[in-house]
């Protein structure tokens, strides 16, 4: 408890105070003195005039006025000295948590569900979660991002009370993705670059991070993500495998590329199990990637984009990262590609257009194309109020569009995989778990969901 609370403390006083390590490195200049207006900008500390300022008068004797407070430096080095090392304890308390499990608990971890070959488990969607997968710094998380780190856990809850599924019987438990694996993907140079906390930090866009040690990112971040993305990989195993619809409740990195990550994504989840399904049933099966999030996955679409064998339909919107500011290789990836069919939205799209332009493009891409698998990005961030994407679309449109998708393949017998992919409201968990649950309960009934008129 203690450790915890004082991990709290000293890390919100270090982020809140201290300008961040990446924006310092940014403007450093050698050859030049830093105007007294970019310090204010960059950095705005005011202590008293006979502490900081005084620090600031010594150094503009030696040329150089930094902006920076000596004592502040120092007092930061020493909260983030306390904060690694009440991170240690913490960490340490985990563990000892863990290893008091039981002896049940800990085979079971990575096996799959008990039922896992009945007719009774393959007739309905297969579930796959790991408790694992939830990103959380011990509650800081909400003061730095919008983002729902434990909406997975969640999602997964709302399941379990709803009775659609039971956790020893539904569950297929994921292992976490191996390095040699992303290196099939990912260059070893980006690889490498994540054991530095400043490019963790520039992935998911806080600045913030680059104090944290890089161990506890591992930790608390990377490896909840690595876990996610092997979850993708065996939803798509699964998928081939039952000839059904595999739902992780997670992963969706769709803007991971293979030379860096962005956009909080790190690793390619949807080009990996691609690979994996090709390596294991055959190098000419055809996947379509159907990628309904709010914003472009371009990642996928530069990874796929020689891939005469994946097609990706896109529904996103055009006024959002990353199609306000393309990079040369985004744009490339899809400006010509006949293997790439978008679809750009405005803002504050309501529910009977959204769901008009899913059924007027996603049937006539499926029968022309005729995959032999579908991944299916079902991001929640056209909910209306999200805060990152100016959508309409409510819950009840979220649901009828997860419906619509599914039943399109379900209608052609195509195996299916859904990924969560973004969505920044409190509210998200809630919709997928509806959204989830009326699917089991179709897939149970048999029903065919009838397209809107």
């Amino acid at each position: 408890m203690y450790p915890r609370t004082f991990f709290h403390i000293f890390l919100l006083i270090l982020m809140s105070s201290v300008p961040s390590p990446l924006l310092m490195a940014r403007d450093v200049d050698n050859e030049a003195i830093l105007s007294k207006q970019s310090t204010d900008i960059s950095y705005d500390i005011k202590q008293p005039q006979n502490d900081c300022e005084a620090d600031d008068d010594e150094n503009e004797d030696n040329g150089v006025k930094s902006g920076i407070c000596k004592k502040h430096i120092i007092t930061a080095g020493a909260l983030a000295i306390a904060a690694t090392a009440a991170g240690v304890v913490y960490s340490q308390q985990e563990d000892q948590k863990k290893q008091q499990e039981s002896f049940y608990e800990q085979k079971r971890k990575y096996k799959e569900p008990e039922a896992k070959d009945t007719a009774e488990t393959v007739k309905k969607p297969i579930i796959v979660y790991d408790s694992g997968y939830d990103i959380s710094f011990f509650g800081i998380e909400n003061w730095l991002h919008s983002f729902d780190g434990t909406k997975y856990s969640k999602v997964f809850k709302y399941l379990e009370e709803k009775k659609v599924v039971e956790q020893d019987r539904d569950v297929y438990k994921p292992s976490m993705v191996t390095d040699q694996e992303l290196g099939e993907i990912h260059t070893p140079e980006y690889l490498e670059s994540l054991r530095y906390s400043k490019n963790i930090a520039k992935v998911v866009e806080i600045p913030q991070l680059a104090w944290i040690p890089n161990w506890l990112l591992q930790k608390k971040l990377l490896q909840p993500v690595k876990l996610a993305t092997g979850g993708t990989i065996l939803a798509a195993q699964l998928a081939m495998k039952h000839k059904t619809l595999a739902i992780n409740l997670s992963g969706g990195y769709h803007h991971a590329k293979r030379e860096k990550g962005e956009g909080f994504c790190f690793f390619a989840d949807i080009p990996l199990a691609i690979q994996s399904v090709r390596k294991t049933y055959g190098a000419d099966k055809k996947v379509l990637v159907v990628d309904f999030d709010a914003h472009q996955g371009n990642g996928v679409s530069t990874i796929l984009k020689k891939d005469e064998k994946t097609f990706i339909i896109d529904m996103y919107g055009k006024n959002v990262y990353p199609n306000v500011h393309h990079q040369l290789g985004d744009h490339q990836a899809i400006a010509g590609n006949k293997q790439f069919h978008g679809i750009p939205i405005p803002q504050y799209t309501v529910d009977q257009e959204y769901l008009r332009l899913v059924e007027e493009n996603l049937p006539r891409v499926i029968d022309r194309f005729k995959p032999a698998l579908m991944i299916y990005n079902a991001g929640t961030d056209i909910l209306v109020g999200d805060p990152v994407e100016k959508q309409s679309v409510t819950a009840d449109g979220i649901i009828k569009r997860d419906e619509r998708v599914i039943t399109l393949a379900r209608e052609r017998k195509i195996p299916m995989v859904m990924v969560l992919s973004g969505g920044y409201t409190r509210e998200s968990a809630a919709v997928i778990g509806r959204s989830i649950s009326n699917i089991f309960d179709r897939w149970s009934q048999g029903t065919v969901i009838a397209r809107d008129s």
